[in-house]
């Protein structure tokens, strides 16, 4: 558990954080194909389930832009594996 130290209490308004199991970022993965076909790598599927319990906890619905710096193809087999799809079709999507 993090807790700031008294120096850094100005941050606590806006601070937030979150738990994310591994079980998590799979079904985050699966939800985001499905929903927008596209393909999150595991690290962005953890930042996307955190900004989720984010918008969840305060109601904030803002516009936000996820960066991911990771090609979903470096993590083909669980991606594969949680979408349901062949490594043929993700490297294919990938390079449209």
């Amino acid at each position: 558990m993090y807790r700031l130290e008294e120096e850094h209490q100005g941050f606590a308004e806006g601070f937030f954080a979150s738990v994310v199991s591994s079980d998590r970022i799979h079904a985050v993965i699966r939800s985001v194909y499905r929903s927008c076909a596209y393909f999150m790598d595991p690290y962005a599927a953890f930042s996307f389930a955190g900004l989720q319990d984010f918008r969840a906890k305060t109601g904030e619905s803002k516009l936000t832009l996820l960066l991911a710096d990771r090609s979903p193809v470096l993590f083909k087999d669980m991606i594969c594996e949680c979408c349901g799809v062949t490594d043929k079709e993700l490297i294919d999507s990938v390079k449209k």
